[in-house]
């Protein structure tokens, strides 16, 4: 069967900033889940700005999100433009929430395999075999950087001390979305397969 479950790690800041969520339809005397749909977003823009932007977000995917009743992918794409206007009417005339966005990974397992769509850099993982594979695209600098040093243009040790390293190209902040990533065809799920959907300092 399929087992899920999410925990918050305190860091080395005195206060979180990111938050999770899950929607399933698992019943009593169902041994698993048909569906589960499990959403991670990653705050930015101050304490209590980045909190309430990942706050919204998981809430308002959750909420928003219809995916038995159509293609699943283009309700998760339709569900991340409603986080993002969210953010933005909440953003309006409250100078404690300018600037506030998160990053976003969703990941819906679904009776054909697993779909996700992610904007940002929040990892998402699968563990099959002892093998780690990153799934999604990270729209941070850091892959453009490392393409740089495979290049020549810059040095590890350069690349390593770039200012813009850890720069998002895409984020939910109440504007148009730039980059996302979406997975429409279903990934086929194995015996055994693992998955991790983390805040950027799982890796830091």
């Amino acid at each position: 069967g399929r087992q899920f479950a999410g925990l918050q790690l305190q860091g080395g800041r005195p206060y979180k900033e990111d938050d999770f969520g899950f929607s399933n339809d698992l019943k009593e005397t169902e041994p698993a889940p048909s569906r589960l749909l499990v959403v991670l977003a990653d705050g930015m823009g101050g304490h209590s700005g980045g909190a309430h932007a990942s706050a919204l977000a998981v809430d308002t995917f959750l909420q928003t999100y219809q995916g038995p009743g159509g293609s699943v992918t283009e309700g998760m794409v339709k569900s991340c433009s409603e986080c993002s206007e969210r953010l933005r009417v909440d953003s309006e005339g409250n100078p404690a929430l300018t600037g506030m966005g998160c990053t976003f990974v969703a990941a819906a397992f679904i009776d054909d395999g697993l779909v996700w769509v992610s904007v940002g850099d929040s990892p998402f993982w699968r563990y099959r075999n002892g093998n780690i594979k990153q799934l999604n695209e990270d729209h941070s600098m850091a892959p453009l950087i490392a393409q740089q040093v495979t290049a020549g243009a810059l040095s590890p040790e350069e690349a390593a001390r770039h200012p813009h390293r850890n720069a998002l190209r895409s984020a939910l902040i109440g504007e148009p979305i730039p980059k996302t990533d979406l997975r429409e065809s279903p990934i086929r799920l194995k015996a055994g397969d693992k998955f991790l959907l983390a805040s950027d300092g799982m890796q830091t």
